[in-house]
């Protein structure tokens, strides 16, 4: 079967409000086209998704999805849980990573899909050196996989991480 490639056009969180608009405008024109959806990543550490949350509302209601990376680093409260509720509470098609998601919001995360990079969520959050292990220590995924929690499993980076879709799926 012929393959049909489509885009999901980032936002980065460390971008003005201007930048985040005008790459969903992007989007917005290049929706059916090309375009599928936007998305919300880059360093967790920057901005947060209430300074944004608009210019997503407005690619949803233009018909785009919507994935906005979330609890990428400790947010047991503070700033950043405040954050992950309100990104739950938006109720995105699909949460970047979540591997530090609180145990206690769980239950917010309804059956939106958990895109997981085994190798980056188990390196970049220091669980351990090991793959393997570190993934026997991800209590998230771990409750996923039994749970049958809807999981899309990439890739993150796969140069630094010399990883690939094969692999990552593996482990």
């Amino acid at each position: 079967l012929p393959l049909v490639s489509r885009l999901i056009v980032t936002v980065d969180r460390s971008q003005s409000l201007d930048e985040a608009a005008e790459n969903v405008d992007l989007a917005i024109a290049l929706k059916d086209d090309l375009v599928v959806g936007v998305d919300l990543g880059g360093n967790p550490t920057k901005n947060d998704f209430g300074d944004f949350e608009h210019v997503f509302l407005r690619a949803r209601m233009m018909g785009l999805k919507v994935t906005i990376h979330c609890a990428e680093i400790p947010c047991d409260d503070g700033v950043r849980y405040d954050e992950a509720v309100r990104v739950l509470n938006f109720s995105p098609d699909r949460i970047g990573h979540g591997v530090l998601l609180p145990t206690k919001l769980r239950h917010l995360l309804c059956d939106i899909p958990v895109e997981t990079c085994p190798t980056s969520n188990v390196l970049t959050v220091n669980l351990h050196k090991d793959v393997v292990h570190g993934l026997l220590q991800h209590d998230n995924l771990q409750h996923w996989i039994e749970t049958r929690h809807p999981l899309v499993v990439c890739t993150d980076d796969p140069g630094v991480f010399e990883t690939n879709p094969t692999r990552e799926l593996d482990l």
